[in-house]
């Protein structure tokens, strides 16, 4: 899956870089960062739908608050990103 979403994307962002055209380097970059964020968020929410904790109960009460940061971060960022790619190409 990662191969898949991130590869090409990143291929597509160096290429437009090096012949110089940065607007669809834009585009690819945007797609790219979109990737990288659902393939964060999509895993986050795997490990937490199938119970996946820590061992110890002071890694849980860790694991607990930075999974809601992280959680929190990555909606903001895919909110974001959905945003710019919207209104980019209207």
């Amino acid at each position: 899956m990662v191969a898949v979403a991130l590869l090409p994307p990143a291929t597509a962002f160096g290429y437009m870089i090096g012949v110089g055209q940065p607007r669809l380097a834009a585009g690819a970059a945007a797609l790219l960062a979109v990737n990288i964020v659902c393939v964060n968020l999509t895993a986050q929410l795997v490990f937490l739908s199938k119970g996946i904790k820590p061992r110890t109960w002071i890694e849980r009460r860790a694991a607990h608050q930075s999974t809601k940061i992280s959680l929190a971060i990555a909606g903001s960022l895919l909110a974001v990103l959905i945003g710019i790619v919207y209104w980019g190409h209207t």
